[in-house]
């Protein structure tokens, strides 16, 4: 892909390219380099998220005609596998999900549009643009899709079991979305040269009352994630220059030490 700001490439159109480095392999990647290369499986999880994301950002219209809710129906008997072979005929093509998910999805919608900060930062701007730019270290060419775009601000949604300052901390850490944050803005930054550097992150909780935290990052924690990824693909230049992605991320023996709290007891 020639660098650039794709607004109208659909999902399917961005997940085809796959030469481009783009933060999920990075986070495979981070646990060795072979991960990289294992596609990665959707897990309830995160056809949820997903599904949540289409109803948000693309509106009614869009996620009905890519989603469709299950009827319930008991496929035991002959007239529920019948009205549930009727139903799957009338929604072929389309993403399945429950009831309790499009509550849950629903629910979540209704808390963003309340909270006024979250509310105003969806509000205008471009929402999941593709872009695809070179990046400047390694070399490499690297994609993206922010959720949505407010002038040189880059606003992400996340769902998550706790949107507490403190419990969305450790979910940026465990899940490494400081590095998804420093890559996105230093991608933007290279195609506009404006500088983006506010990455906002709206975190919606997926169990009622559907808390909502809005976050962005310090500067210092924008610099911990870009080492983070400029570590990475610097591994990953290394990886395609000998071509080779090995199952281990050291080749030296290590001696483990006995843990502090086993030596206390």
């Amino acid at each position: 892909m020639e660098p650039g700001i794709y607004p109208t490439m659909t999902h399917a159109e961005y997940h085809a390219i796959t030469d481009h480095v783009s933060n999920s392999y990075l986070s495979r990647l981070s646990i060795c380099p072979a991960a990289a290369k294992v596609p990665q499986e959707e897990t309830p999880a995160m056809a949820l998220g997903k599904a949540f994301h289409s109803y948000v950002l693309d509106g009614e219209d869009a996620f009905y005609g890519a989603f469709a809710v299950a009827v319930e129906v008991d496929r035991r008997t002959k007239a529920g596998r019948a009205a549930f072979e009727a139903f799957s005929a009338k929604n072929k093509g389309k993403e399945i999900i429950t009831r309790a998910d499009l509550d849950t999805i629903m629910g979540m919608n209704q808390a963003i549009k309340a909270h006024p900060v979250a509310r105003n930062l969806l509000d205008g701007g471009m929402n999941e643009v593709s872009i695809f730019w070179v990046d400047p270290f390694s070399g490499l060419p690297c994609k993206a899709r922010p959720d949505h775009i407010l002038d040189t601000v880059l606003v992400d949604l996340k769902k998550t079991r706790d949107a507490s300052e403190r419990g969305f901390t450790r979910s940026i850490i465990t899940y490494g979305y400081h590095r998804q944050a420093a890559f996105y803005c230093d991608g933007m930054t290279k195609l506009t040269g404006k500088r983006h550097d506010t990455f906002a992150f709206i975190a919606v909780e997926d169990v009622p009352p559907y808390r909502i935290g809005v976050y962005t990052l310090s500067e210092g924690f924008m610099d911990y994630g870009r080492n983070d990824y400029q570590f990475l693909m610097a591994r990953e230049s290394r990886c395609r220059a000998s071509n080779e992605w090995p199952n281990y991320t050291s080749a030296e023996v290590m001696e483990l030490e006995l843990p502090r709290y086993l030596a206390a007891s």
